[in-house]
């Protein structure tokens, strides 16, 4: 079944949209304030709303020094929400140790 492949069931239209200029705001304008603000991406490997390719490339072209991404292995849009995402949850709670603010 679809839904349970997606693994997620809707979006709003007008989220959709707030998303998509959120994401072209950080990967070209962000590094033009504050850069040390540490990054994480967190991604499914089976994600079909968001392809890894497509994170990949969102990634690479992010202009920070202090930038983290998790490729996760059978997961897929929800990472926080799969069966095994205590590995999601491991690899937040080492980057957040390693991202300790002052």
């Amino acid at each position: 079944e679809l839904r349970k492949k997606l693994g997620h069931q809707k979006i709003s239209l007008g989220w959709g949209i707030e998303l998509i200029a959120l994401s072209e705001y950080i990967a070209t304008e962000i590094h033009k304030h504050q850069v040390d603000i540490p990054f994480l991406l967190t991604q499914g490997d089976t994600d079909y709303i968001c392809p890894h390719a497509n994170a990949d490339a969102f990634f690479e072209q992010l202009m920070l020094p202090n930038k983290t991404y998790h490729l996760f292995e059978d997961m897929r849009h929800e990472t926080f929400a799969e069966p095994n995402n205590d590995q999601v949850f491991s690899a937040l709670s080492d980057w957040l140790d390693l991202n300790k603010l002052p």
